[in-house]
């Protein structure tokens, strides 16, 4: 039937529409707003499992996993995709399969471009060729013209033609059933709302996403003595002086301790105080200041006292025995901090070894120039910055072009978008389906409304050459074919079809009171007035 297969081509078109713009939302380029970034593979650090010339899409997820391979934004170099082999906190680190060393750089969750998806072997040429004026004009064509088709029926422009002209109460009818692109509307949110849904429920709501909650450890080293006012113009020691063991035999070293959040923190640990002797050679030993201590809080203050005498003693112990006399050695005073607890609800088991670093010849210890440490800062004040992993749910999004939509309020959208199109589908078929089932004029109206006109008179004359049809749908046919319309009379019991065609005219009666089309014998309708002659 005509009217099964007019809805069958729209379904078609509409799953077409649906398809490409499906297409598009996945695999639309970051450069033209979606959400897929295409990385040429340029070297050989991720063979075997990637290659030179190798074509990866890679999209933003929602979280990265160490053994995922992605793209993140390098600062100096630009993109670079390699596996993540650790996590610190927010930082990543990289690193490419046949590479012996890590990426310098470590990302954190905003320089990621993505996590890799899809590889296609051999494709990067491929992409560097479309990248020229003419392949993106033709393949802009192409989408054009594969969104156009879904748009756009099969049906050729209907009218009448210039010479066939015939006076009617009206220019043309509207269809019988809803307009065409009110089904298509309908279709398209079907099948949108049925790949919203399969999507939206095929995955959960929520999933436990990692936030970290930044914490600090905070240290301050200091050391005191008396001394004489002839040196130390204090009469006594204070950091950051250097200390002559044959005027201070001894002084005292303390550490304070302090744990720093943003959110509540609950912690607890242990710490000890103890000297770190050393020389360039390896060999080391070490005297303890300040024993195991346990602490509950957020801060604690460390004591110990450093003899000289007994660190000259070990040192002459050791150049006695080797008969080498070094002349310097490293002396360093180490707090040694375990730390555990809460942050925030979040779960934390760190450590924090700051050292505060000497200088030992024959005549003093002196601290170290800044400048000589690991890493920067004030050697008095060290501090150690950390994260506290907290799983959290999240409900989980879907990205469509750069709006972020939950899957639950996705699955409302998808169930009342699927029951909507269904039930104005439905209101659109149903009333065509009875017509149908009931025939006759009515169902004739129902599958042809579009091609029929009602004719308020004919022409006189204009039925002496008419050619019977044997079913309305030849009739209807042969109106499909020349781009004509079909004028409609009645006449009580009958109903009569006529099809004009250049000087013929083909004719199709019905009778008004069978259930079904059946042909009459041809009776013109007489004109209702005479015809004018024509000029």
């Amino acid at each position: 039937m005509r009217t099964t297969r007019r809805w069958t081509s729209t379904l078609g078109r509409a799953a077409l529409f649906v398809a490409v713009a499906a297409a598009w939302v996945l695999l639309a380029p970051s450069a033209f707003g979606g959400q897929t970034a295409y990385v040429i593979v340029a070297g050989a650090s991720m063979e075997p499992a990637l290659h030179q010339g190798d074509l990866v899409l890679a999209r933003p997820a929602p979280s990265y996993d160490v053994g995922d391979i992605a793209v993140y934004m390098h600062p100096k170099v630009g993109p670079i995709i390699h596996r993540i082999v650790a996590r610190d906190g927010p930082f990543y680190t990289l690193q490419g399969d046949s590479n012996s060393w890590l990426d310098s750089h470590t990302p954190t969750a905003n320089e990621m471009i993505g996590r890799a998806w899809m590889t296609v072997p051999r494709a990067g040429a491929a992409l560097r060729d479309l990248r020229s004026p003419a392949a993106l004009a033709l393949l802009s064509g192409l989408i054009g013209l594969i969104v156009a088709s879904a748009f756009v029926g099969g049906q050729r422009a209907r009218g009448l033609a210039e010479d066939d002209r015939m006076d009617t109460r009206s220019a043309s009818r509207a269809e019988a059933q809803a307009p065409n692109w009110l089904a298509y509307l309908l279709a398209v949110v079907a099948f949108l709302s049925l790949l919203l849904g399969l999507f939206a429920f095929s995955r959960p709501t929520t999933a436990m996403v990692g936030n970290y909650i930044p914490y600090t450890q905070f240290g301050e080293f200091a050391y005191r003595a008396k001394a004489p006012a002839t040196v130390y113009s204090q009469g006594q020691v204070e950091a950051g002086d250097p200390v002559y063991d044959a005027l201070v035999p001894s002084f005292d070293v303390s550490f304070l301790y302090f744990f720093g959040a943003p959110e509540p923190a609950s912690v607890a640990g242990a710490y000890r105080l103890y000297l770190d002797i050393h020389d360039s050679k390896g060999w080391r030993r070490s005297i303890t200041l300040t024993p195991e201590t346990s602490f509950d809080g957020k801060s604690f203050l460390a004591e110990g006292t450093v003899s000289m005498s007994d660190v000259r003693l070990m040192l002459a112990a050791l150049e006695g025995a080797t008969g080498f006399d070094q002349g310097t050695y490293d002396v360093d005073i180490v707090a040694d901090v375990s730390v555990s607890g809460e942050v925030g609800g979040a779960a934390i088991d760190d450590s924090f070894r700051p050292r505060l670093s000497f200088l030992l010849d024959d005549f003093q210890l002196s601290l170290k120039p800044p400048d000589s440490l690991a890493e920067n800062g004030d050697p008095l004040r060290p501090t150690q910055p950390g994260n506290a992993p907290r799983m959290q749910s999240q409900p989980v999004t879907l990205s469509i072009l750069g709006l972020e939509v939950d899957l639950a309020t996705a699955r409302v959208i998808a169930i009342v978008g699927l029951v909507l199109s269904i039930g104005g589908g439905l209101a659109i078929y149903l009333p065509l389906a009875r017509a149908q089932r009931r025939g006759g004029l009515e169902a004739i109206q129902a599958e042809y409304g579009s091609l029929i006109v009602s004719a308020a008179q004919l022409p006189q004359g204009s039925l002496e050459a008419s050619i019977d049809i044997g079913s309305f749908e030849d009739l209807a046919r042969l109106a499909e074919q020349h781009g004509h319309l079909i004028l409609h009379a009645s006449r009580p019991g009958e109903e009569h079809f006529y099809l004009r065609l250049r000087e013929t005219t083909y004719h199709y009666a019905l009778k008004s009171a069978a259930r079904g089309s059946s042909s009459i014998p041809k009776e013109p309708l007489p004109p209702s007035r005479p015809e004018s002659p024509r000029k």
